[in-house]
């Protein structure tokens, strides 16, 4: 049965559950799913989202009055809990999205590698959040060993349950 609701991970949307004792299941990553690994289909809808460098996000007047209401004190603190990860160029870099209010999202990433240009990060982040970021990815296995032997990929969670979703790039 279809929902309202799209899986945390993969973006695509989940049924209800109907044999296990989860509210729901999501075909595409053939995986049951409680209520907090999901995310509503409007809450994908977002108006701006801008994607910054850890150092560009610090000067963010925005972000900065959105850290003070919530008590963060520093844009790394964003990195805290498992970030997603960005490998690129056999490097790999976390970034993470912070949802400012219900229109705004920033994507803050935060590269201690250099492997990659800002411009090549940037770009391959906004190729992700495009809606046709199946163009530009393809679903592979869920395991770190995958990923570790992607050129460039994403592995992702967008900060909803455990397990990643591995994405390679079609380089």
């Amino acid at each position: 049965m279809k929902t309202n609701k799209l899986c945390g991970k993969c973006r695509q949307p989940v049924e209800k559950e109907t044999k296990l004792d989860y509210p729901y299941y999501c075909p595409h990553c053939d995986e049951n799913l409680y209520e907090f690994e999901t995310v509503q289909e409007a809450t994908r809808k977002v108006i701006r989202r801008e994607i910054y460098s850890a150092e560009e996000a610090a000067h963010s007047v925005e972000l900065y009055a959105f850290m003070q209401e919530n008590g963060f004190c520093d844009v790394y603190d964003f990195f805290q809990s498992d970030p997603d990860i960005l490998r690129i160029k056999n490097s790999e870099v976390s970034f993470t999205e912070v949802d400012i209010n219900e229109n705004t999202t920033f994507v803050i990433y935060n590269d201690s590698e250099y492997q990659a240009t800002e411009s090549e990060i940037k770009t391959m982040l906004q190729r992700f959040y495009s809606d046709n970021f199946k163009y530009y990815f393809t679903k592979s296995d869920c395991s770190w060993s995958v990923f570790r032997r992607l050129v460039n990929g994403i592995a992702y969670r967008g900060g909803k349950g455990y397990h990643y979703a591995i994405w390679e790039h079609k380089d």
